[in-house]
């Protein structure tokens, strides 16, 4: 019983440590700095499954995800899983498998969408840009600003380490009026093959802020929080029930400045369609 009370004692005091280690000032700047470039994207999504190729009844639902403003005439970037969850849909299949060994698919297409911004406006905006490798999409409003965006400039040379801790910003959900909301997390690893990316300690939370912004705890943009998923090649079984998020091809991870503008270089000009198709097309 000792040992017992010791070890939540000491657990206890470690965590107490760990969460209050940054200063409050840190989180309230962060939020004060860059709150009217992350908004609320809402959307229309049509989506269904198909089975061996035959199409099923369709439905059409609502949603919202949260997104980041990179530039001042709007361009927005989402987690393409919040926003189009087929890709992920399709890996997690791959390995649970259809019904009886069919071939199942699972397909999304979004038909309207609309940017809330803070001062409580709605812009209409259309996705330009998908990238399925990393989990990206990009929407721009659909007509040109009379004003600027406020928007997060995202750094290429900002870096971090193992055990380093960052800041998460968030919108929270309707029921608490979208404010923007600050966390505080803990980089557990850091992966530089076959692309780099930083995997943060409280994965199951993190899936929950998708498409938002983490910062250093001096305010620098690090990256944004997206899902990662790749195909298991095992099927589904105990061990993935019980097993954590990565044992079945799916991780939420930080992606850098550096990709995400790499990937924006990729958006069409305003009135022109990006020739070709493939993994990185538009709507």
């Amino acid at each position: 019983m000792k040992y017992k009370t010791c070890s939540a004692l000491v657990s206890s005091l470690w965590l107490a440590t760990w969460t209050f280690a940054v200063s409050p000032e840190a989180g309230r700047a962060v939020i004060q700095d860059h709150e009217q470039a992350v908004v609320t994207v809402r959307l229309v999504v049509e989506q269904g499954f198909s089975y061996n190729g035959q199409r099923q009844n369709s439905s059409e639902s609502k949603t919202e995800t949260t997104g980041i403003v990179i530039d001042p005439a709007g361009l927005t970037v989402v987690s393409l899983t919040t926003a189009d969850p087929s890709s992920t849909m399709d890996a997690l299949m791959g390995v649970a498998g259809g019904p009886g060994g069919q071939d199942v698919a699972f397909r999304a297409s979004i038909k309207d969408a609309k940017l809330l911004l803070s001062d409580g406006s709605e812009v209409a905006a259309s996705v330009v840009l998908r990238d399925k490798d990393l989990d990206l999409a990009f929407l721009r409003p659909d007509e040109e600003p009379e004003k600027p965006f406020p928007f997060i400039e995202l750094d290429t040379s900002v870096e971090t380490g193992v055990f380093e801790q960052v800041l998460i910003l968030s919108r929270l959900g309707r029921v608490a009026s979208r404010q923007p909301a600050v966390s505080l997390d803990r980089v557990m690893a850091s992966v530089k093959k076959p692309r780099p990316f930083y995997v943060l300690d409280r994965q199951v939370s993190a899936v929950s802020k998708l498409g938002s912004p983490v910062f250093t705890l001096t305010g620098q943009p690090l990256g944004l929080l997206v899902l990662r998923t790749i195909q298991s090649g095992s099927s589904f079984g105990v061990s993935q029930m019980f097993g954590s998020m990565d044992d079945m091809g799916v991780l939420p991870i930080v992606i850098p400045s550096a990709d995400i503008l790499e990937a924006a270089e990729q958006v069409p000009p305003r009135g022109q369609k990006r020739r070709g198709g493939g993994e990185n097309s538009p709507e």
